[in-house]
């Protein structure tokens, strides 16, 4: 299994494992929203391959602590 970050061309394969979660009808928005995510330092969306096959994702968002230093 390979963990890498998520890439432009994982939208299609987002949208196909967010439907098996429930969520409906994110083809429309999610090429956009994958734009958003990968253009902002607080944001990582990692994406887990067998081979060529998407398996997983896991969306990760950086909050930085107020009395934790760095």
């Amino acid at each position: 299994m390979n963990i890498r970050l998520a890439e432009s061309r994982d939208a299609f394969a987002l949208s196909a494992l967010l439907a098996e979660l429930g969520y409906a009808d994110t083809a429309p928005f999610i090429e956009r929203r994958l734009a958003q995510l990968m253009a902002d330092d607080t944001e990582r969306l990692l994406m887990a391959e067998q081979g060529n096959t998407v398996l997983g994702f896991l969306s990760l968002h950086f909050i930085p602590q107020l009395a934790l230093a760095g």
